[in-house]
């Protein structure tokens, strides 16, 4: 970014905003897939929370509403691991 915006043209804005976009897709990829593993690893006992969504509250600081959005995505794009070693696909997987 050099300078303020509206010192730029609207290809230079566009250009950003395409980039802010795309990091902003791969970030929430990346934050789906750990709120999944830590699901599955059972963090929230480990860490001495009562569930999930406490853990997520308190440790990013966001709203009930938030955290439990985030896992529901979890739930919703990621494979869910059986105790026999296969899993449930996602309902949605990416």
């Amino acid at each position: 970014m050099s300078g303020a915006a509206w010192q730029r043209g609207c290809a230079e804005l566009l250009h950003e905003l395409r980039e802010l976009e795309s990091r902003r897709r791969r970030d929430h990829s990346a934050t789906v897939e750990l709120v999944a593993e830590l699901e599955i690893r059972g963090a929230a006992a480990e860490c001495g929370y009562s569930s999930m969504k406490e853990l997520l509250r308190d440790c990013l600081r966001i709203t009930p509403r938030e955290a439990q959005r985030r896992i529901d995505h979890a739930h919703t794009l990621v494979d869910a691991p059986l105790v026999s070693g296969g899993s449930v696909p996602a309902p949605l997987p990416r």
